[in-house]
C-alpha cells in the first residue's frame, strides 16, 4: 500500500540528487500518504510534478484528522537521520502548527493565512506539548526551544521520561543544544528524589552530557558512561574520569577496558601497568580501542619487559593516488564525454578543483559545438544531465544566459550542490547567487519571499549579500540568519554588514541568551569584537563547546573567549571552596582545567604556568606536552617545571620524554641532541613549532637512541622521521639509498625544510627519478615541497601539464629567480 511504501520511498528520495530541499521530501510524503492529503495530492502523484510544486503543496498539506497527522509524522520520523538541522526545525514547526490548529483552534503564525474565518493567535500559555504530541514528534523534540518545555501540561514530562518513551524518542539524536538539554534534565530530575533518578541513568541520552554525578556505584557509573558517547569530551572529560575510576575500582581486564569504548583513553597509564601480561598481549594484538601515546607506551613497555624494540612498530605508509589528469580528460571522445564526466562526478572527493575545472571546460565546449546558443536554449532535461559539481564551473556569461524556463530545475540543482568544491574567489559564485535570486523572485519582490522560498536556495543562501537579506520580511530575515549559522563559509566582504544585520535583528551579543548563542552564534563568531562581547556567564562555556564541534575555523577571539569563561568557571568553583575574593589569586592551572582546555593551554601566561604545582604538572604533562605554539617565555617556565619533576635533562628516561613532547622545545640544542626519543614517537613530536635550528639536534637524538645512520635508513624510517628528515646534513643526504627514497617519497609529509636542504633533496630526486623535464603529474604531486629546490632552468623545463599538480604550500618556497 502507499502507507507501507512511504518510509522506504522517502529514504530513497531524500538521498537522491533531485531532492533539492526538505520541501521535496515533505511533498513526497503528502503524495505517498494519500490518505492524509487526498484533496491536495489527487492530481500530483508523479515525482517530477512534486519536485516543482513541493513548496505550494506543503503549505496546503494540512489535516484536521489527528490519526492521519500521526501517520504523516511516522513517515517523517523515518527520514529524520537524512535531514539537516534547519530541516528538522521546519518539520517541528509544521507539526506544532498542525497540533495547535487541531486541538486549540488557534495559530502560532504571526501572520495567519487569510480565511473566511481566520484563526486567532494562540495564547502564550497554550499547553500543546502533551503526551500525544511528544510521542508524535519523536526525535524532532531535539529541535524544541527551551521555552517550549513550559508548554507541557503538569506531570506529562514525568510520565514521558519514566515510561522510557523519552529514551526511545532520542535514540537516533546525536545533537541537542545545551540550553534545551539542561531544561529537560532539570524537569525530569524534579519528578524524582536524587536516589530514584539514578535508576534512569541509562535512559538520559544526550541529557547525560550535563548530568552532575557524585557517589555513584560501579554499576551506576557504567550506566552513565554508556550515555556519554555523543557528548563533547571537553564538557564531560572530568565526569568520565570520575566514572571510570568508579568502574575500574577493582582489578582490570582487557575486556573491561574494551567495554569502556572511547573512554578508555582516560584510563591513567599507571593503572594500565597493573594489567596481567596475558591481557596486555591481548590488547596489543586485538586492539579494538584507541590508545593515547602515553598509554600505548606503557602497554608496549610492559609487553617488552626490559628489552628494546628493534624495529619500527605501526608505521603507516600510504601511496598517493594522483587521479585523472587534464590531459586524459582532453583526449576523451565527445560521444563518451558526458558519460565520462558523470562517472567522475560520482566520486568528487577524489577530484581536485583543477580536474573539475578541466572536465567542466571540456564538457561545456562540447555541448556548445552541438548547438548554437546551447545554454540560452537549454532544456530542463539537458540541465539535469550536467553533474552539479560541473555546473558550478559555468562561466558567469553562461549562468546569465540560462532561460527562466529551467529555473525550478536550476534551483533544485543549486540546493543540492557542494559550494565547497568551488574556489572562494571563483567569479561564478556571484553570478550563481544572482541567478538563483532572480529565479526565486519571478513574479514577486524580495519582501514577499517566505521561509520556504529561502530554504530552496540551499547553500546559495550563504552567498547572499546582506543588502538583499535586509529587504526581506522581518520573520524571514530572522529565519534566514538562523539558517546561515550552518554555512561553512561566508564571503569575507559580506561579513561586516552581516554582523550589523545580526545585531539589528537579535540585539547586542552582550545580552544574548544561551538558546540564541547556540542558534546564531556561528555568525557572531565571524567578528572578533562581537565574539568578545558575548556574555561571560557560567552557561557560556557549554554553549561555546557545543558550537566548536561544527566550526571549520577556530578564531583567536573564540579561543580567548572560551579560555576566559572556562578559567572563570574554575576560579568561581575555587572561590567557593576556598572562600577567596580575588579571581587572579585562584586562577592557576589545575589538572582538570588543563585537560579541558586542550590546545588552548597556550593562552596561559608564563606567570600563571609558573604558579602551577609540581603535582599538577605531573598529572597534566601528557596534555601540556601535546600543545604546539608555546611562546619562548612559556617554554622557559615549562621546561623548568620538567626538570623539577623529572630531573636533569641528561637523566630523563624515554617515558618522560614521550610525555613532554612540545615542552622539549624549551631545552638547549645540546640537551635536545641527547634525548632518548623513540622513532615511533615522532608523529606527535613533529606537530610542535620547532625552529629550523632545533631540527638537526632532534635528528641526532633520534639517530643515536635508535641506532640509525643515514646510509642504512630504509623507506619506513624515512617516512617515520617526518619533518626531522630535514635535519640530515648535506653529507648524510648524499649517503641515502636512492631505492629507499624512491619508495618513501610518496608517503612523506610535506617537508618544511630550509631551501638549502630542499635543493639537496631535489638532487636526490633527480638521481631517483631522472631529470625534471621527464617528471609526471603524479611524481610532482608526490614530491611536494621538494619541487621548490628546482633552479630556474629546471623549473622552466617542467612539462606545462604538471604545474597544476604543484603543492600549494611549495609555491611560496620557490626562490625569486
Amino acid at each position: 500500500s502507499e502507507k507501507e511504501k512511504a518510509p522506504n520511498l522517502l529514504k530513497l528520495l531524500s538521498m537522491s540528487p533531485k531532492a533539492g530541499t526538505w520541501l521535496f521530501v515533505l511533498a513526497v510524503a503528502c503524495s505517498v500518504v494519500a490518505t492524509v492529503c487526498p484533496a491536495e495530492t489527487s492530481n500530483v502523484m508523479s515525482v517530477d510534478d512534486v519536485v516543482f510544486i513541493g513548496k505550494k503543496l506543503m503549505m496546503k498539506c494540512q489535516t484536521k484528522d489527528g490519526q492521519k497527522l500521526k501517520q504523516m509524522m511516522i513517515t517523517l520520523r523515518s527520514v529524520y537521520g537524512t535531514l539537516n538541522e534547519d530541516q528538522k526545525v521546519e518539520v517541528l514547526n509544521w507539526a506544532r502548527e498542525q497540533i495547535v490548529q487541531n486541538n486549540f483552534s488557534c495559530t502560532l503564525k504571526k501572520t495567519p493565512n487569510p480565511k473566511p474565518k481566520p484563526l486567532a493567535s494562540c495564547k502564550p500559555t497554550v499547553k500543546w506539548l502533551d503526551s500525544d504530541a511528544l510521542n508524535m514528534i519523536g526525535p524532532f523534540l531535539s529541535s524544541l526551544q527551551p521555552s517550549d518545555v513550559d508548554a507541557s501540561p503538569p506531570g506529562t514530562l514525568c510520565t514521558f521520561f519514566s515510561s522510557g518513551q523519552f529514551s526511545s524518542s532520542v535514540s537516533g539524536v546525536t545533537r541537542m543544544n545545551p540550553s534545551l538539554a539542561k531544561v529537560l534534565l532539570q524537569s525530569f530530575q524534579q519528578c524524582f528524589s536524587p536516589n530514584e533518578f539514578q535508576k534512569y541513568l541509562d535512559k538520559l541520552g544526550p541529557l547525560a552530557c550535563y548530568y552532575s554525578a557524585s557517589n555513584l556505584t560501579s554499576d551506576l557509573s557504567k550506566k552513565l558512561l554508556s550515555q556519554l558517547t555523543s557528548c563533547d569530551s571537553s564538557i564531560t572529560s572530568k565526569l568520565e574520569k570520575t566514572l571510570i575510576k568508579n568502574v575500574l575500582s577493582g582489578p582490570i581486564t582487557a575486556q573491561a577496558l574494551r567495554d569502556l569504548g572511547r573512554n578508555v583513553a582516560l584510563v591513567p597509564p599507571k593503572q594500565l601497568a597493573t594489567l596481567s601480561s596475558a591481557d596486555v598481549k591481548d590488547l596489543l594484538q586485538n586492539p579494538g580501542v584507541e590508545w593515547s601515546r602515553s598509554q600505548m607506551f606503557t602497554l608496549v613497555k610492559k609487553q617488552l619487559g626490559g628489552k628494546k624494540c628493534g624495529e619500527v612498530l605501526g608505521a603507516d605508509v600510504m601511496a598517493l593516488q594522483s587521479g585523472v589528469t587534464c590531459k586524459m580528460i582532453a583526449e576523451v571522445n565527445d560521444s563518451q564525454l558526458l558519460e565520462t564526466v558523470q562517472a567522475l562526478a560520482e566520486t568528487p572527493q577524489w577530484l581536485s578543483k583543477t580536474q573539475v575545472r578541466c572536465a567542466a571546460g571540456k564538457l561545456f565546449k562540447s555541448l556548445e559545438q552541438k548547438r548554437t546558443d546551447y545554454f540560452r536554449n537549454i532544456t530542463e532535461q539537458e540541465l539535469a544531465a550536467i553533474p552539479n559539481l560541473l555546473l558550478l564551473y559555468m562561466t558567469p556569461e553562461k549562468v546569465k544566459d540560462l532561460p527562466d524556463s529551467v529555473c525550478q530545475a536550476f534551483l533544485d540543482k543549486m540546493a543540492a550542490a557542494d559550494l565547497n568544491s568551488l574556489p572562494l574567489n571563483a567569479p561564478s559564485r556571484l553570478e550563481l547567487t544572482q541567478r538563483a535570486l532572480l529565479c526565486l523572485t519571478i513574479g514577486k519582490n524580495l519582501s514577499e519571499l517566505t521561509k520556504a522560498d529561502v530554504l530552496r536556495l540551499g547553500p546559495i543562501l550563504c552567498e547572499m549579500p546582506p543588502s538583499k537579506l535586509a529587504l526581506m520580511a522581518p520573520d524571514v530575515i530572522q529565519f534566514s540568519l538562523q539558517a546561515m549559522a550552518s554555512c561553512q563559509s561566508i564571503p569575507q566582504l559580506h561579513r561586516p554588514d552581516l554582523i550589523r544585520l545580526v545585531t539589528q535583528t537579535f540585539g547586542s551579543p552582550s545580552n544574548w541568551t544561551a538558546a540564541l548563542v547556540e542558534s546564531v552564534g556561528p555568525l557572531i563568531l565571524l567578528d572578533e569584537n562581537a565574539t568578545s562581547a558575548l556574555p561571560s556567564a557560567p552557561w557560556m562555556k557549554d554553549s561555546l563547546a557545543f558550537l566548536k564541534l561544527n566550526l571549520i575555523y577556530i578564531s583567536a577571539a573564540f579561543r580567548k573567549k572560551y579560555f576566559e569563561v572556562a578559567t572563570a568557571a574554575a576560579s568561581s568553583s575555587a572561590r567557593r571552596r576556598r572562600a577567596a575574593n580575588s579571581i587572579n589569586s585562584t586562577t592557576a592551572p589545575t589538572a582538570a582545567l588543563i585537560e579541558e582546555l586542550g590546545l588552548d593551554n597556550v593562552l596561559w601566561t608564563a606567570s600563571q604556568l609558573d604558579g602551577m604545582s609540581d603535582s599538577t604538572f605531573l598529572a597534566a604533562v601528557d596534555t601540556l606536552g601535546s600543545v604546539p605554539g608555546y611562546s619562548p617565555d612559556q617554554l622557559v617556565v615549562l621546561s623548568k617545571k620538567a626538570v623539577q619533576v623529572f630531573g636533569p635533562v641528561s637523566q630523563m628516561n624515554e617515558s618522560a620524554v614521550v610525555q613532554l613532547r612540545c615542552i622539549a622545545q624549551g631545552f638547549s640544542n645540546a640537551d635536545l641532541a641527547g634525548l632518548p626519543l623513540p622513532l615511533d614517537s615522532l608523529d606527535e613530536v613533529a606537530v610542535c613549532g620547532w625552529k629550523d635550528s632545533q631540527i638537526p639536534s632532534v635528528w641526532r637524538a633520534v639517530a643515536k637512541y635508535n641506532n640509525l645512520t643515514a646510509s642504512l635508513l630504509d623507506s619506513t624510517a624515512m617516512v617515520t622521521l617526518n619533518r626531522f628528515f630535514c635535519g640530515l646534513s648535506s653529507g648524510e643526504i648524499s649517503q641515502l639509498s636512492v631505492n629507499a627514497f624512491r619508495e618513501a617519497v610518496g608517503s612523506m609529509d610535506n617537508l618544511p625544510c630550509p631551501l638549502d636542504v630542499l635543493q639537496q633533496l631535489k638532487q636526490l630526486a633527480v638521481s631517483s627519478f631522472g631529470s625534471p623535464d621527464t617528471w609526471t603529474e603524479a611524481l610532482v604531486s608526490d614530491l611536494r615541497n621538494i619541487t621548490a629546490g628546482l633552479n630556474a632552468n629546471e623549473a622552466a623545463s617542467l612539462d606545462p601539464s604538471v604545474f597544476s599538480f604543484l603543492n600549494q604550500a611549495s609555491i611560496p618556497l620557490f626562490p625569486p629567480q
